[in-house]
């Protein structure tokens, strides 16, 4: 039976502790590196109706994206907001790994995965010093066809973008935030951007630039994730079980 610090050890084979941003907190965040672990609990986002679900499913420990915090927390008690998913955890047994933009950088991560499901190749890095995002391609095709092909690849709550009136052929693809890309997807000849968390001031950029500009929402672009997560680990670990939570979901509404 594999422990948590044995699949924390995994999860930086597929993604390297060294690809992970400075400024970012990725790795065994909450738990007990030694426990043993029958069942994992896999979502974006260590939410409170997440840890509902693992409490329910007596899963050992949570595999997220996002970290449950990045700043260091000065006191944990059930006065804070953060403090009180700690002692949750700690209280029911669970442990949290977390791996972000390292996840994000990784060869067959976020990024990877983002473009595997909207049918680009990737050929290179959006960004060769971070390694986060990717350029891509895909096959001459309309900017009509693209929002149909994203809505049903990615099931997004809405897509937000601007239309330059190009076929896709060279695609700038970055999960999550992204909209801070335009002008280096231009300097790589990119015709399109992929991404999520769009500015107003961006969308303007991009109009006036002369490129297309897909925002699919942060929640879309990155949940491609998941489903890899869990073969991944499907096929090291056999004898685990390996959930997806049924409250990993986008928590924003939309009134249109």
């Amino acid at each position: 039976m594999p422990k948590v610090k044995d699949i924390c050890n995994y999860l930086f084979e597929l993604a390297p502790y060294e690809l992970a941003l400075s400024w970012d907190n990725v790795g065994l965040l909450v738990g007990d590196s030694e426990k043993n672990v029958k069942t994992v609990m896999l979502a974006l986002d260590i939410t409170d109706l997440v840890i509902d679900d693992a409490v329910k499913n007596s899963a050992e420990l949570i595999i997220s994206h996002h970290p449950l915090f990045i700043e260091p927390l000065c006191s944990i008690t059930d006065e804070t907001y953060y403090g009180r998913k700690v002692i949750k955890l700690i209280n029911n047994n669970i442990s949290a790994i977390c791996m972000h933009t390292n996840l994000d950088a990784a060869k067959g991560g976020v990024n990877c995965s983002l473009a595997k499901a909207l049918g680009a190749s990737v050929i290179g890095y959006l960004d060769e010093e971070s390694k986060i995002g990717n350029v891509c391609t895909l096959d001459n095709i309309t900017v009509s066809d693209f929002l149909s092909l994203a809505k049903s690849a990615l099931n997004p709550r809405g897509i937000r973008y601007i239309d330059s009136k190009k076929p896709l052929n060279k695609v700038a693809i970055c999960a999550g935030s992204g909209g801070n890309q335009i002008e280096n997807a231009l300097n790589l000849c990119c015709d399109t951007l992929v991404t999520a968390d769009v500015k107003h001031h961006q969308f303007i950029m991009a109009k006036e630039l002369g490129i297309n500009l897909f925002d699919v929402g942060h929640f879309a672009s990155e949940n491609v994730i998941i489903n890899e997560l869990q073969k991944s680990l499907g096929k090291k670990f056999s004898q685990l079980k390996i959930k997806i939570s049924s409250s990993n979901y986008q928590f924003e509404e939309y009134f249109i």
